[in-house]
C-alpha cells in the first residue's frame, strides 16, 4: 500500500516537472517574439540564459520565466495588426490573378478556335458557339473534319461562361471572345481578345 502511495507522488512530481518544462518552452517562445518586436540585445541575452537553464530544475520562477498579461496582450495585438495588414494588401493581388487567369483561358480557347478553323476552313458560328470545340455541331455550317478539341469549356474566374461572337463586333480579329468580368454583364470591365 505504501509503495503505491510513493508511486503516485512520483507520478505527480514527474507530471508537474513536465508541465513546468512545457510552460518554460512556451515562455521562451513568447519572450523570443517580444524580443523580435523590441529588437534589443538584452532580450537575446535573457533568452540565452533561459535556454541554458537546466530543464530538470524545479526552482521557483523568476522574472525571465513569465510574462505579464499586458505583454501577452500587446504581442497578440501586434500580430493581429500585422495579419490584418497582410490580408488588406493581398486582396488586390487576387483581382489581378483572376484577370490573368481569364486572359490565359482566352488564349487557350483562341488557339483551339484557330485549330478548328484550320481543320474545317471556317470558324464556328455564333449560334454554334464554343460548344463546337466540345461537341460536333448539328447546325450549319457543318464541319467536314470535326474532332473534339476540348474536353469541356472552362468558366471564367467569376463563374460565368466565356462569350463568343462571330463575326467580331469589338475585336480586329474574326471573332469576339471575352469574359463578362466581375459584374457578369457585358460592359467596359470585360476582358476580351480586343484588350491585347
Amino acid at each position: 500500500m505504501e509503495r503505491g502511495c510513493h508511486f503516485r507522488e512520483e507520478q505527480w512530481i514527474l507530471g508537474t516537472a513536465q508541465e513546468i518544462v512545457a510552460i518554460r518552452n512556451v515562455t521562451i517562445s513568447l519572450h523570443f517574439v517580444i524580443c523580435l518586436l523590441r529588437n534589443t540585445a538584452s532580450c537575446l541575452r535573457d533568452i540565452t540564459v533561459a535556454m541554458n537553464r537546466p530543464t530538470h530544475s524545479l526552482a521557483p520562477f523568476d522574472r525571465l520565466s513569465g510574462y505579464t498579461l499586458i505583454e501577452i496582450m500587446l504581442v497578440l495585438a501586434i500580430i493581429s495588426v500585422l495579419v490584418g495588414a497582410g490580408i488588406y494588401f493581398l486582396s488586390g493581388n487576387l483581382d489581378i490573378a483572376k484577370e490573368q487567369r481569364a486572359a490565359s483561358d482566352l488564349q487557350t480557347i483562341t488557339t483551339q478556335l484557330k485549330t478548328y478553323e484550320m481543320q474545317n476552313q471556317f470558324l464556328p458560328s455564333s449560334e454554334q458557339g464554343l460548344m463546337a470545340l466540345v461537341k460536333q455541331p448539328t447546325t450549319e455550317p457543318l464541319p467536314t473534319r470535326w474532332r473534339a478539341l476540348m474536353e469541356h469549356l472552362p468558366t471564367d474566374p467569376w463563374g460565368s461562361p466565356y462569350q463568343y461572337r462571330q463575326p467580331a463586333q469589338k475585336s480586329s480579329k474574326q471573332f469576339d471572345l471575352f469574359s463578362l468580368g466581375p459584374d457578369r454583364t457585358e460592359s467596359k470591365d470585360d476582358i476580351g481578345n480586343w484588350n491585347g
